[in-house]
């Protein structure tokens, strides 16, 4: 199937020496999407912008990082394009909203094709696509139009608009939280070994009858289980992959709101209006329970420690 969306075409006479990135702005100029990682072999390439928005935040790892796609027109162009010179063709493009079918913008790994958050779709209107490659600066306009089979007021699709984009952030913090919880369990996995060794350079005498215990262990496997308790009863589900055979945690339920309110061509009704009320209210709750460990049992294990705090609690959350 065809890639969905504003097909990117761009031609390279050689391959540029850094980065390449290309951003889509609307109407006032502010950026809705930026496309990086896109491809920068010598030749014609080809990206396609789904006419969404970022989608909510993620840890950035490379496991989950996309790549971009590539034409596969033999690498050729213009032989008046001067050396290094870029140019841009968006001349072939769908830019129909609610047209039937699907896929990506940009192609991904195996592993995070069904882990990628989409964004909201744009509103009908022009936007700009900006490439920027060695130092130049490249721009043409794209038109989002409405699939003419679906009618919708204007209104409804910015009443979607904006409950889209509260989902998005929602969906970002409770990402953001989870986040933070697994980077505090696995600090004090790592520190409960590294007590253990305190004592125990051979692995052999911990444990065993009349044998030292480290101070502040027992502190730091405590913190560690009520951290993993509400990640599992509260966040997400603790094994993934299992669905319905587990109840869904606050992660599971924003994201399935966000899908609810996103996906049809209208607007959120008052049900799911009222359901994002109610989780707002939760990810407050989480966010201040985690808040409330970091002030008490993390603070308290960095106290034990003296002058060498082993726990980062890192920044404030979203």
């Amino acid at each position: 199937n065809p890639p969905y969306g504003a097909l990117i075409d761009y031609y390279f006479t050689k391959a540029p020496k850094g980065d390449v990135t290309i951003t889509i702005a609307d109407q006032s100029g502010k950026v809705v999407r930026t496309l990086d990682g896109v491809a920068r072999q010598p030749g014609l390439n080809r990206v396609a912008w789904d006419l969404r928005y970022e989608g909510a935040w993620r840890p950035d790892t490379s496991a989950f990082r996309t790549r971009a796609r590539r034409d596969t027109t033999p690498a050729a162009g213009p032989a008046a394009t001067p050396p290094g010179q870029v140019t841009i063709d968006t001349a072939r493009i769908r830019t129909q909203r609610g047209a039937a079918g699907g896929g990506r913008a940009e192609a991904e790994s195996e592993g995070s094709r069904f882990r990628r958050s989409q964004g909201p779709l744009v509103l009908p209107g022009t936007y700009t696509v900006t490439l920027v490659a060695d130092g130049q600066r490249m721009s043409k306009q794209v038109q989002v139009k409405m699939d003419p089979r679906v009618q919708i007021a204007e209104a409804d699709l910015k009443a979607q608009l904006a409950a889209s984009m509260s989902m998005r952030e929602l969906t970002s913090r409770v990402q953001h939280i989870l986040y933070h919880t697994n980077d505090l369990m696995r600090q004090l996995t790592a520190l409960s070994t590294q007590l253990q060794r305190s004592v125990s350079p051979n692995n052999g005498d911990y444990g065993a009858a009349g044998a030292p215990t480290p101070a502040g262990l027992s502190e730091v496997k405590a913190t560690l289980e009520k951290l993993q308790q509400f990640r599992d009863t509260l966040l997400t589900r603790p094994v993934q992959g299992l669905g319905y055979r587990q109840y869904p945690r606050l992660l599971e339920e924003v994201q399935r709101l966000y899908r609810s309110i996103e996906s049809p061509v209208s607007k959120p009704t008052d049900p799911d209006m009222r359901r994002m009320g109610e989780l707002v209210e939760e990810t407050n709750t989480a966010q201040g329970m985690l808040d409330q460990i970091i002030a008490t049992d993390i603070a308290t294990i960095n106290q034990m420690m003296k002058k060498n705090p082993r726990i980062i609690a890192g920044g404030p959350i979203m």
